[in-house]
């Protein structure tokens, strides 16, 4: 996983194709507890990372430490599963591919949802949080 200090974030482009350093936000979820912080980071992931079916490095780069954060803080929002899912979905259709000294890496972690799902076993399951981590679970490595 590409250190959250790493220059690099800063050169990543987002779903607009300009760039976009997740890491900032990525910093601030870490430390924060205030559920409406972390519904706004969520909120710039969904703009940033993602539009219009385009996503790029920086999405790619995001997802291994979103479901990190998520793993260790137990974070019930359908957003993350979403996100995942969505960006997994779109990284395989005319998507710039992941950096190759990224990928071995990025698919073993990727693959992490599925605890962040496990944690929320007993959450009320929404339409949205069902859709999604359907989809995830059903294909964990798409």
């Amino acid at each position: 996983m590409l250190d959250l200090n790493d220059p690099r974030w800063k050169t990543f482009k987002g779903g607009y194709q300009i760039p976009c350093d997740a890491s900032i936000p990525l910093k601030v979820l870490e430390k924060t507890d205030d559920p409406a912080r972390v519904e706004k980071i969520l909120k710039e992931f969904w703009q940033e990372l993602h539009h219009q079916g385009d996503v790029n490095i920086a999405s790619y780069m995001t997802l291994p430490h979103l479901i990190r954060i998520a793993k260790e803080k137990k974070l019930p929002q359908a957003d993350i599963p979403a996100l995942v899912a969505v960006i997994e979905v779109q990284r395989h259709i005319n998507s710039e591919p992941i950096p190759a000294e990224f990928e071995a890496e990025y698919e073993q972690e990727i693959k992490q949802i599925i605890d962040v799902i496990q944690l929320n076993q007993t959450r009320k399951l929404d339409k949205d949080y069902t859709t999604y981590a359907a989809r995830l679970l059903q294909h964990p490595d798409q």
